[in-house]
């Protein structure tokens, strides 16, 4: 009888154990499963801000492709006219759509999540292919597309101590040409490549403002700067 109920006490023992390992397992897995859940809404979440920023960008861009800090730009930039490079952020702000320097942070649910974009210049080879991606000036051998820009947004967040990222590349190509209507050349020379003053011209045309030689009065419209 005593045999028995010892054979028996062992068994509930060794019963127990193996359902506790078994507990055990299946709550590591529940965590786990849980801690994959949060991760995979926190992309989603990221993935439609960075969406949403890019969406924004192709419209800022369509407006807005080259123009100066001045005359009918105001104190915003095109696009194109924005500092290059990865240590240039900046963001999009609504109502009038413009850029502002710096990273945007929203809050949704519960977590702060930070935003921000860079420009960077499209250099082709000789074949119009893209050679290389720069923060300045093509290299030999290459030329600069000004009708198109690399623009790459980043999207942070922190969770549960840790640093998490998600990156969107994105070429965006100007789909449409401006006009600049040159009232005058009161401005005198010093404007060449892109126009952006509607009071200046290019040096090499060798025009005045004049009614002599080489000069030229009226109002001209230029399509496609």
């Amino acid at each position: 009888m005593n045999r028995q109920s010892g054979q028996s006490l062992i068994e509930v023992i060794i019963g127990v154990t193996i359902a506790g390992v078994f507990i055990l397992g299946a709550s590591q897995l529940l965590n786990i499963s849980n801690i994959s859940s949060y991760r995979n809404k926190e992309y989603q979440t990221a993935t439609f801000l960075a969406q949403e920023l890019a969406e924004n960008i192709s419209i800022y861009a369509n407006a807005k492709w080259y123009c100066i800090a001045s005359g009918s730009c105001a104190a915003t930039k095109g696009i194109y006219n924005l500092n290059k490079g990865a240590s240039n952020k900046y963001y999009l702000v609504n109502a009038p759509l413009e850029w502002r320097s710096g990273e945007e942070t929203v809050d949704i649910s519960g977590l702060s999540y930070n935003r921000y974009f860079f420009v960077e210049n499209i250099c082709r080879s000789g074949d119009g292919s893209i050679a290389n991606v720069q923060s300045g000036s093509c290299g030999a051998g290459t030329v600069e597309d000004s009708s198109t820009q690399k623009t790459t947004i980043i999207v942070k967040w922190i969770a549960s101590g840790q640093n998490y990222d998600l990156k969107l590349e994105q070429y965006i190509t100007r789909t449409r040409n401006a006009a600049i209507i040159q009232t005058d050349w009161s401005g005198g020379s010093g404007q060449s490549g892109l126009y952006a003053d509607v009071t200046k011209y290019d040096t090499a045309t060798n025009i005045t403002d004049g009614s002599g030689a080489g000069g030229i009065k009226g109002v001209i419209k230029i399509e496609g700067y």
